[in-house]
């Protein structure tokens, strides 16, 4: 694979066995570290993070005129990218870089002239059968990467033996989704990787916890206990989060003092989303329905609830002593850095 029409190829679709061929045959371990492309994979997960829809786009058209150096780029930062946003543990960073990079795949394959690349494509990742009424892939395989839409709902599809009959619109939205799981699944511990990696991981955790303290006031978002930011990444992944989690989490913003308004964004990612209700749910657990004020749970009943995610910061018997003196804390080294 040395044609640049390959190399096209490898940058357009950087999730394929093909892509993982040219860089082993180009020498590209990562065993040696390239600080210039790491700091590309960062940016490519910071613009993953920007939410602009006109990006993907934009990268696609990129690709098609581009010439060969920037479509190394392209390729390489890839599985770049993806080791970065796992080394941060944060599962917003995760979601938006595997959203972004499926939404990229999504128009690529869509917009393919050829219905055989998207079909050669897939049955690297799928059973793929042909039958009487076109291709069909196993009804788990189906189910494991199937995208959250009605439209592809078990009731809205024909089935054949075990199978689920897909074509070129259904493939390419499973071969999408493949990436999305592959991404946001991916986990890996910076003891098995050079320093430079857990750096610009650092360095994005760092910035992401900076951008939104602006958005919480007073409030320190830095002293939150890890059980609280596994809680708030949760709620911003778009996954659904359930009851337990989400009143933890009030009483607790109840309990440190943060306006209604503030708390409500915590909440607004999710898809199920209503303001009324959730201003209702932060009033109840803030003491304004009732007059009486939740405390917060201790560790152990946060431990019983699957909840826990204690690290070696984490020395007190409960949510509140921890936030209290880390903040503590942080305000200090804030004047400090401010008064350099």
């Amino acid at each position: 694979m040395g044609s640049v029409a390959d190399l096209r190829y490898c940058a357009k679709y950087p999730f394929t066995r093909q892509s993982k061929e040219y860089l082993q045959a180009n020498g590209r371990d990562f065993e040696k570290v390239d600080l210039d492309l790491l700091n590309l994979a960062t940016e490519r997960i910071k613009e993953a993070m920007s939410d602009d829809s006109e990006r993907v786009k934009a990268k696609y058209n990129e690709l098609g005129n581009s010439r060969e150096e920037f479509l190394k780029k392209e390729l390489m930062t890839y599985p770049l990218a993806k080791i970065i946003a796992a080394l941060t543990k944060d599962r917003f960073i995760l979601t938006k870089l595997g959203k972004y990079e499926a939404k990229k795949a999504l128009h690529a394959l869509q917009l393919e002239p050829d219905y055989g690349v998207v079909e050669e494509m897939s049955r690297q990742f799928f059973h793929v059968t042909e039958t009487q009424d076109g291709l069909a892939v196993p009804f788990e395989e189906y189910l494991n990467n199937v995208p959250e839409d009605k439209q592809f709902r078990l009731i809205n599809q024909k089935f054949h033996q075990g199978h689920v009959i897909i074509d070129k619109y259904v493939l390419s939205n499973l071969v999408a989704q493949h990436v999305f799981n592959s991404i946001v699944s991916m986990k890996l511990e910076s003891e098995d990787l050079p320093k430079e990696f857990k750096y610009f991981a650092d360095q994005l955790k760092f910035q992401r916890q900076k951008d939104y303290s602006k958005d919480l006031g007073e409030v320190k978002y830095e002293a939150f206990p890890p059980c609280m930011v596994h809680i708030i990444q949760d709620l911003q992944s778009d996954e659904i989060v359930s009851h337990q989690p989400r009143f933890l989490l009030a009483t607790f913003l109840a309990n440190i003092g943060m306006p209604e308004d503030e708390c409500v964004k915590l909440f607004a990612s999710q898809p199920n989303f209503d303001e009324e209700k959730t201003r209702y749910y932060l009033r109840h657990a803030a003491g304004k329905k009732s007059g009486t004020v939740y405390s917060v749970a201790n560790c152990r009943t946060i431990e019983s609830y699957g909840l826990c995610y204690r690290d070696k910061t984490c020395r007190w018997p409960n949510p509140m002593p921890y936030y209290a003196a880390v903040k503590k804390r942080v305000a200090p080294a804030e004047t400090a850095q401010a008064n350099e």
